[in-house]
């Protein structure tokens, strides 16, 4: 399995991850974390839309 993790500030991490799951995160919070997964094992086979949604979390939204 690969990994790879990105850290970045909005407005462009929201946008990029709405690119890449083809479903529109709107904002991803200060601290927000967005897991996604790609069929495939080879980084050059990564496309737009080809994303699937692991996970979405941040701080604010359990308290």
């Amino acid at each position: 399995m690969n990994t790879l993790v990105l850290f970045g500030h909005n407005p462009g991490l929201t946008e990029f991850a709405t690119q890449l799951c083809g479903r529109d995160f709107v904002n991803i919070p200060t601290a927000g974390i967005v897991g996604i997964r790609f069929a495939t094992d080879n980084w050059a086979e990564v496309t737009y839309g080809a994303g699937e949604e692991l996970f979405f979390d941040y701080p604010k939204k359990t308290v």
